[in-house]
């Protein structure tokens, strides 16, 4: 079964277990690269980074921030709450391996279809003002360059088919910090926007996520989770949520258990397993490689 396949098959309840880690936040560092600020508007690149970061971490799907400042750690630079700038990545102490510093490079990409990233160039430099501009009305944000890149994104990775592919949005009421001046009714029709975009361009699933290193309410995560549900089933996508305590997905579809920076694996015995916060912030590939290895232990 392809990682795709799995992820699908995870989707539907069936008896199979897909990782879907969140890799965004440091991924150049975490692949020992240089790091280039607003590195996604550069999609080709992006494209070949995703791919080896999902090979280091054996990941059944990629998840892709449509709103990647939300995500990034120069977000408190343009305009945006800080995703997990405030902490630096976690001690490999935690998860019992020593940083990977001098780690070799990560294996190759060619198993979702993209060339290594240790050989690429580095990302193109971006111009800040490209993401620090708010969209003048809800209607637009869907034309934003950041997430006319992201989608164009889940399209090349679509494409390629083998890996499955996870759109990642926020909940409400933090899409309305890009957005003060709108009406409740109008920060769900730009959510749907970006819904629909995502899906249409391949994602499989939707994953509503608070803020990193911040409480993210449950109530607004479950109520922006039921909003875009029907859209969402509407194209065949499921919608997952996760909030400062759980992952759960809309209609009870399937199980969803958090890996968090303790690197302890919840006991599945079918569903998605996500992380409860961004790998590239915790671990380092050679961190990563002990987590894995303490999910082949488990499963004996």
């Amino acid at each position: 079964m392809t990682p795709r396949g799995r992820l699908r098959a995870a989707l539907c309840g069936q008896a199979v277990v897909a990782f879907a880690p969140l890799a965004w936040a440091r991924l150049p560092e975490f692949l020992h690269l240089a790091r280039t600020s607003a590195f996604w508007l550069d999609v080709g690149t992006t494209q070949r980074l995703l791919g080896d970061a999902a090979v280091v971490c054996t990941a059944d799907a990629c998840l892709v921030p449509l709103l990647p400042r939300l995500r990034s750690p120069e977000a408190s630079s343009v305009g945006a709450s800080p995703a997990a700038s405030a902490a630096s990545p976690a001690s490999a102490s935690s998860v019992g391996a020593s940083p990977a510093a001098s780690a070799a490079s990560p294996a190759s990409a060619s198993s979702v279809g993209a060339s290594p990233a240790a050989s690429a160039a580095s990302p193109a430099s971006a111009s800040s003002s490209a993401c620090a501009a708010s969209p003048v009305g809800t209607d637009e944000i869907a034309a934003l360059p950041e997430v006319t890149a992201a989608v164009s994104l889940l399209g090349r990775l679509a494409s390629v088919g083998r890996t499955g592919l996870i759109a990642e949005l926020p909940p409400l009421a933090e899409l309305g910090s890009l957005l003060p001046d709108a009406a409740p009714e109008d920060l769900e029709d730009a959510l749907a926007d970006l819904v629909r975009a995502g899906v249409e361009a391949g994602a499989e699933a939707v994953v509503i996520r608070g803020a990193d290193g911040q409480y993210a309410d449950r109530q607004d995560v479950g109520r922006t989770v039921d909003a875009i549900a029907p859209l969402a089933d509407f194209y065949g996508a499921k919608v997952l949520g996760v909030d400062a305590e759980r992952g759960w997905a809309a209609d009870n579809c399937c199980p969803v258990g958090l890996l968090g920076p303790d690197g302890r694996w919840p006991d599945l015995a079918r569903g998605v397993v996500l992380t409860a916060g961004d790998v590239t912030d915790w671990w380092t590939p050679h961190d990563m490689r002990a987590v894995l290895r303490e999910r082949q232990g488990s499963r004996q």
